[in-house]
């Protein structure tokens, strides 16, 4: 049922162009050359149309050359055991560290040619949990929304069929990393996907191949030529005899145990002890106190690993720390499909950190802070770059403990997020308890208990839970005016919640009451601006935001009561206040276009109105329904400017990924077929 009225009007087209060729000598009719021109028209739309419904995996990867020592013939029996089977799974079974997933990648990268398409799944919580993860299986173009999927299951089923869908035209190498449970209630409808599943686990090859499955034991390198090639790789110089003597001697007490014979060798200080490395894989190394909190804070991140990037932004250890830890291969790395680098810890040396140090949120705790600001903002970002973030906000939820009120700040960005990308019922469950327990602990007439309560209004409002929603925004507009200034968001937040009041009004068309409440909001602002300048606070980019919001909330009024001078003079001021980056923008330019439009600057406000669809699909996609309202607009300034046709061919695209996407949003719905005349043909 794909967009589905997307190709029933490109059918109406058809037929209505070849009733034009036919009756050329009628008004309606078209000659040879406009027929023609249609009909080249029509073609690139049906393109277009078929290109964006075709299935694309957007977390694709293709490995690049890595050391790998040895294996050449345990390479050539996966492959004839995946030829000798057809499509199916090869397990690789060996204890943690032997070198498993290394032959995985190292199978990818010399059968790349077989593959249109390759997938790396790092298993951790559950098989079900990859399905409904975008970061390790995203489509694109595909989004979970609360409407259609109900829930990370129903999304999980979706794009199992997704997949599904995708093998019987392509052919796909799935390799799931780290499978280490005895059954998964989704290993089966894994199984049954007609491509080749190449899985690393600890489970026996015995038990497996006891089940049925093909199963590959990985044991130490056998021969003394993989060994002398694996020392010439990991030594970071040429090998003495006596040093050599003493590596040979530890391998041999270690069982030539691939993991811990590599961090011998990247090991600068090379005091080797079999006794101590059973105790624990890192006791032969002496850490200094930087790099032990840099493992500590990669034990919080999930085993397919966070962007280098975007982990030094959020640490306050210094990169030399991060690149002796490469050095060690204490930390790996990973390229993904854009060239930027992951980092993560393997398995092996996750278990022993954590057991170790026992990182917890006090250690990590500025890290945490800095890195649930970033998720906290990660709709400003595009969202392809951020799709490895869900996974990791609920790994978060499972590591920390319960809420707690002197640290809500953690569990609120976490929950805005989810709230973002319309996991409803998890950011209402947080929001609830956050402000159950600030409640509780700071006292009813608080600052922070303002907060959480407009912070669940907004879970309600973005629910469309009008009514709920009210009654909380209310509510903490009242707390905030009872509650004493506690630190220097006071004044922002509370502009925010004059705002969200003043919005409220605005959409029941009670503008004189809605402008009263911007007026109260715009002394908010200005107190916040005059106390951030005289204590020399950075005015960090939400605060920001909110105060521009207040200025734009204004001019949306004045404009809406008729005063166009003044909604222009308002927003203005919001756009020369703080920059705004591309996306930003979208909110504070669509005013722009309706003064544009009723002033009669049509080009102007058509240029604007695509650069908006631009910039929405380029940072969200083209389903979201930011980009959707986007197209809508554009849609609008084009009926304006009489191109009929060209603003039906937008409506319809709405429409069409409204009923797929958003089948509940009946309202806009009903709103896009009035607009297209309640009917196509």
């Amino acid at each position: 049922m794909m967009m589905e009225y997307e190709r029933e009007y490109l059918c109406w087209k058809k037929r209505q162009l070849a009733l034009q060729m036919k009756y050329a000598d009628t008004p309606p009719g078209l000659s040879a050359a406009q027929a023609k021109e249609e009909e080249s028209r029509q073609q690139r739309e049906w393109r277009a149309y078929e290109e964006r419904g075709r299935l694309r995996l957007a977390t694709g990867v293709r490995f690049p050359e890595e050391p790998f020592a040895g294996r050449r013939e345990e390479l050539l029996r996966i492959r004839r055991l995946f030829e000798e089977r057809g499509a199916g799974a090869v397990f690789l079974s060996g204890m943690g560290g032997i070198g498993k997933s290394a032959l995985a990648r190292a199978y990818g990268r010399a059968y790349a040619e077989k593959y249109d398409q390759i997938l790396m799944w790092s298993y951790d919580k559950g098989i079900g949990r990859i399905f409904a993860d975008d970061g390790q299986l995203g489509f694109s173009d595909l989004v979970y929304t609360k409407d259609k999927y109900r829930s990370r299951r129903g999304y999980a089923r979706e794009k199992y069929r997704k997949l599904t869908e995708l093998v019987a035209s392509e052919r796909v190498l799935i390799i799931l990393d780290n499978y280490n449970r005895m059954k998964d209630p989704w290993l089966d409808k894994l199984l049954a996907v007609p491509c080749d599943l190449l899985v690393t686990t600890r489970l026996s090859a015995a038990v497996l191949a006891g089940r049925g499955y093909a199963a590959l034991a990985v044991e130490a390198l056998a021969s003394a030529q993989d060994w002398q090639e694996f020392y010439r790789i990991y030594a970071d110089r040429d090998l003495g005899v006596r040093e050599r003597e003493t590596l040979e001697e530890y391998r041999k007490s270690v069982l030539g145990h691939t993991l811990k014979m590599k961090l011998a060798l990247c090991n600068p200080k090379r005091q080797l002890s079999a006794e101590k490395t059973a105790k624990s894989i890192l006791a032969n190394f002496r850490l200094k106190r930087g790099e032990i909190q840099i493992m500590c804070e990669l034990s919080f991140i999930t085993l397919h690993g966070i962007p280098e990037e975007v982990y030094l932004s959020c640490t306050e250890e210094e990169k030399g720390s991060l690149e002796a830890l490469k050095c060690y291969s204490l930390v790996q790395e990973r390229t993904d499909s854009a060239g930027r680098i992951f980092l993560s810890l393997h398995p092996v040396v996750d278990e022993a950190v954590r057991g170790a140090w026992k990182p917890d949120e006090n250690r990590c705790l500025l890290f945490l802070q800095s890195f649930t600001y970033y998720i906290r903002h990660s709709w400003n970002r595009p969202r392809e770059g951020d799709m490895w973030l869900t996974p990791q906000v609920f790994a978060f939820l499972e590591r920390l403990p319960e809420p707690a009120a002197e640290r809500f700040f953690l569990y609120e960005c976490l929950a805005a997020y989810l709230m973002e990308w319309e996991y409803f019922g998890e950011a209402e469950q947080i929001e609830l308890k956050l402000y159950k327990c600030v409640r509780e602990y700071y006292g009813e007439e608080h600052q922070y208990t303002a907060q959480l309560a407009m912070r669940v209004a907004s879970v309600y409002y973005n629910q469309m839970r009008f009514e709920e929603s009210r009654g909380w925004y209310e509510q903490g507009y009242r707390l905030y005016k009872d509650a004493q200034p506690v630190d220097g968001k006071y004044w922002a937040d509370r502009a925010e919640a004059c705002e969200k009041i003043a919005r409220i009004y605005e959409y029941g068309k009670d503008y004189e009451t809605a402008l009263r409440y911007t007026e109260e909001a715009m002394e908010a602002a200005r107190a916040f601006l005059g106390e951030s300048e005289r204590v020399g606070m950075e005015i960090w980019m939400d605060k920001r935001m909110r105060i521009q919001y207040v200025y734009l909330r204004r001019a949306r009024l004045y404009f809406a009561m008729g005063d166009v001078e003044a909604a222009k003079r308002d927003l203005e001021e919001a756009l020369r206040m703080f920059p705004l980056n591309p996306f930003q923008q979208i909110e504070f330019r669509t005013l722009q276009i309706r003064i544009d439009l009723l002033e009669g600057a049509y080009r102007q406000a058509q240029d604007a109105a695509a650069l908006n669809l631009e910039v929405s699909v380029y940072y969200q996609g083209e389903s979201y329904k930011d980009s959707l309202s986007c197209r809508e607009l554009l849609g609008d300034v084009l009926i304006a400017v009489g191109e009929i046709r060209e603003a039906n061919t937008e409506y319809v695209r709405v429409l069409s990924c409204l009923q797929e996407k958003y089948p509940y949003q009946k309202a806009w719905i009903e709103r896009m077929r009035r607009k297209l005349g309640g009917k196509l043909i």
